[in-house]
């Protein structure tokens, strides 16, 4: 497997080689940012594309997809919450409003991630929803 990377900002990086590598690398980053500030992290897929995660927010996070042209349509989690309420994650070196509805069990959001992984594809597991 080439090696990819799990990004948070322009200059913090951390590289990875296989999809167990990259969930114990996200479990770290979730420990560290549940100390100091819910933070969305990018992890690079297979062809290019990315899958950002909120890590540091508790059993519960979001995820969202970007195409590797960078180009719409951009995708995020739908979660369990019929809710207008906001959340706040740092996000490339400021904090990004996400909508609560987009939160969906941590444990699933690290699934589905490990899944986008391996196969380059995006999960069924989850519903997902157009910006």
């Amino acid at each position: 497997m080439k090696k990819r990377a799990i990004k948070w900002s322009e200059a913090e990086l951390r590289p990875f080689s296989n999809p167990d590598e990259m969930l114990r690398i996200l479990a770290e980053l979730d420990e560290h940012f549940s100390k100091t500030k819910p933070t969305i992290v990018e992890v690079e897929g297979v062809e290019g594309d990315s899958m950002a995660i909120g890590l540091g927010g508790g059993d519960e996070s979001l995820l969202s997809y970007i195409g590797a042209a960078g180009d719409p349509p951009y995708l995020h989690s739908v979660g369990q919450y019929e809710s207008n309420d906001t959340l706040v994650y740092y996000y490339y070196g400021a904090w990004t409003e996400f909508s609560k509805g987009t939160l969906i069990p941590k444990n699933l959001a690290l699934d589905v991630i490990q899944e986008f992984t391996i196969s380059g594809q995006l999960s069924n597991k989850i519903q997902w929803e157009e910006d």
